[in-house]
This record gives structure tokens, sequence and C-alpha cells, in this order.
């Protein structure tokens, strides 16, 4: 999509950077409930037409315009109006005329057709996630949601609460990098002061980033060989050291809930491996929302604010101790000494059942040779170290959260 009013992704951005990003998101914004008779496609944008507008100290806000729909509103469009979304994609990619038909087929129906549900026009209500467009151009249609979808706190609200949160524990922190996509935020937090020796957690392992390979990490990671990381220690150092870090993660768009997830950092290769049976999270689900522009008033957001906080609070106080990283290394070490045999093959089996492409099959494997370490702990770190070197940041989520797995599923494949 071109002309975008704001930025939709960022990898491995600061946290100013993402700041920034979220402020002018913010300013964007624009919920709204509307009928289904109230939407329309048109050569493959989303038409929102008579819904009242705004009154704000800023003047008035209309919500009626075009917006040029994400892969995400499509995916949403495909769930609700059960669209298979192969072929919903395909109209948009080589017949768009047939992208409108179909989708304004099953929001509005046929007045002169009487029959079953569909044909007569969908009676539900929707919630419509935008961002408005600048100086009267198009928007961006970003989700298409039930509207019932919880809208109290985004990005912004979320994180500023999860930092707020952080401070309350009394604990030190240092924000390593932020993703965003148009499906999640993605920050990671690491701890410095926490750190451990785990020699048989590490044993045999090195690097894939190390000087002179060919191997390199994804766009706007910052140095590379001789990085100093947030606990202090050099990366691509070969000592067998792990730190402690967690994950903030939240979707605007229906992409999940949002959540809290430690996990353990290896050091020498800043690989993370994330233990997500210590997950804490929630689903953003909430009562039915009324028609028109939806407004959260500031009182809403400071009560939901304050419960992120404390809950963030109580985690983070609980997480963040030499005991708590001890416990999740211990975890690990569990099935990563088992010995991987047939590496190629174990490579392949596990890839298959945890639906890698055949590019990250082959890199998996790369760097799974590179680390040194045969064993199904050596196929995690691969996993958790391939993950590093994607640009998208939602492929790069995907794959780094599988990297616990591939190991389990590794000492089954070993067997």
């Amino acid at each position: 999509m071109s002309d975008l009013p704001v930025t939709l992704t960022a990898r491995n951005a600061t946290l100013a950077d993402a700041i920034s990003i979220l402020k002018d998101q913010q300013a964007h914004k624009l919920d709204v409930v509307a009928p289904a008779t109230q939407i329309t496609a048109k050569t493959g944008r989303i038409l929102v037409h008579g819904t009242e507008a705004e009154i704000t100290e800023d003047g008035v806000i209309p919500a009626d315009g075009v917006y040029g729909p994400t892969d995400i509103f499509d995916e949403g469009l495909s769930a609700k109006l059960k669209i298979p979304r192969d072929y919903l994609r395909r109209c948009r990619n080589e017949a768009i005329d047939m992208y409108d038909l179909n989708v304004n087929g099953w929001l509005h129906g046929h007045d002169d057709h009487g029959g079953p549900y569909g044909r007569n026009g969908d009676p539900r209500k929707f919630l419509l996630r935008l961002f408005r467009g600048n100086d009267g151009g198009p928007g961006v249609a970003r989700s298409f949601l039930s509207n019932s979808y919880k809208v109290t706190m985004d990005h912004l609200d979320m994180l500023t609460a999860v930092l707020g949160g952080i401070q309350l524990a009394g604990v030190e922190t240092e924000i390593h990098t932020a993703d965003l996509s148009e499906r999640r935020l993605h920050v990671r937090i690491n701890c410095p002061g926490i750190t451990a020796e785990r020699p048989e957690l590490l044993k045999g392992y090195r690097s894939p980033f190390t000087e002179g390979s060919t191997i390199r990490r994804a766009l706007r990671w910052e140095g590379g060989s001789g990085r100093t990381d947030a606990h202090g220690f050099i990366a691509e150092d070969d000592r067998p050291i792990i730190g402690m870090f967690f994950d903030f993660d939240n979707s605007e768009t229906g992409g999940g809930k949002y959540a809290l997830v430690p996990g353990v950092e290896i050091l020498a290769c800043l690989n993370g491996l994330v233990v997500s049976k210590y997950a804490f999270g929630k689903i953003h689900l909430g009562a039915r929302l009324e028609d028109g522009i939806v407004d959260v008033s500031l009182d809403t957001v400071r009560k939901a604010a304050a419960l992120v906080q404390a809950e963030t609070r109580d985690a983070v106080s609980s997480w963040l101790n030499p005991a708590f990283l001890g416990s999740m290394a211990d975890y690990l070490e569990e099935k990563a000494g088992v010995p991987v045999k047939d590496a190629k093959q174990v490579v392949e089996t596990v890839s298959k059942q945890l639906s890698f492409s055949e590019d990250e099959q082959e890199a998996v494997f790369e760097h799974f040779l590179a680390g040194g370490q045969r064993t199904a702990g050596g196929l995690m770190q691969a996993v958790s170290s391939v993950a590093q070197t994607i640009d998208d940041p939602d492929e790069a989520f995907r794959v780094e959260r599988l990297a616990v797995q591939a190991m389990d599923l590794a000492v089954v494949a070993s067997s």
C-alpha cells in the first residue's frame, strides 16, 4: 500500500523510535462500529459511509472515508464473512472486481432475492480499526473485528503501563529492542545483573554470528561482532553465560492477547529462549460496543492502566531474581543435552512438524552446523538464531517462539 499516513512496521527499533511511531499512530487512530450496510468495497478499497462524526476539542472528526485494507483486514473479512482466505487473496491480486462482488454480496445481500442467511445481507455490526488519512486522503483499514473486541488500551497505553509496572517493581531493566508489525507490538526487556554460568547448557556451542561468518542478522541490528549487550557482556564471547529477559507482546488488530513472557538469553549470540509455560496474558474481549465512533474515556484508560501496572509489577517481581533464572535454565537443560545423531533427518522432521518453509529449514540446518552443538539444545539454539536473521517482525516472532518446542521435538526424533 503506497502513501500510507503512518508507519506500520519496524524491526529492531529503539524504545524512542517505537514510541515516536506509536504516538503518530495514536494521532491517526479511528475506531468505528458500523452495520454491514455502511461498509462497502470499491475497487479493492473499503468505504465507510453513513456514520456520525465525532465532535472533539480539535473540531469535527468524520469517520466516513476511503481506507486501504491491510492483509489483516482481509483476514477479518474472510473469517467473519466465511469467504475462503486464499480465494479472497486471489481476487485481490487477480480480479479486483470479484473482490468487491464477494465482499459486498455477503455484507449487503441482494434486495430482490430472498433466501438463506447472507443473501438478505448480514445483520451484524462490526468494529473497524482504522487510521485516518492525511489531508482528506485515503486511510488504512487495519482490522475487521467483532463489536465485542476490547479497545480500552492500545499499544502506547499498554507499553506505558508495563513500563510503569516495571518501575513499581523497583528492579533494573533495559529495553533491548522493539518490533512493530500490523499484527503486534513486541518489546524485549533485558535484566542486567541477573546472569549465571551454565556450562552444561552451552557445552560445545559457538555463536553463528562470529567474525568471518557469512551469517548476518536482520535489518537495523546495531553492531555485530563485539556488540555489548544490556548485561555488559560482549556478544560473540564464548563464555557459557546466560542472562534473563522478558517479552511484552500486544495486539491491536485481533492477533491475540497481551502477554508478558520470561526467557533465557544466551550471551554468546543473544539468542532468546522464550519459556512460554511461565507466560502471563489476557485476551482483548469486552462488552458489545455501541454504533459510531468508539471514544474511550480517560478514566477508563487510567483504571485499566492501573491494573496492567499491578499485574506487571507482580510478574516482574517474582521473575527477576537469580533463582528464577536458574529454574528456567534447569527446565531447558532437562532435554538440551540429548544427542542428535542424524542431523539432516532430524532438522527435516522437526521443520515439517513446525511448518517451516524450505528456506527456513535450510537456514536452521546451517545454523545448527555453525553452532557446533550436536544436541537437541543445539537445534533450539539454531531456531532462535535464525529468528535474528529474519527481517519480517511477525515471521521472526513466530520462529523464535518455536525454539524450545523444536528442542522437544528433536528429542523425540532422536530417540
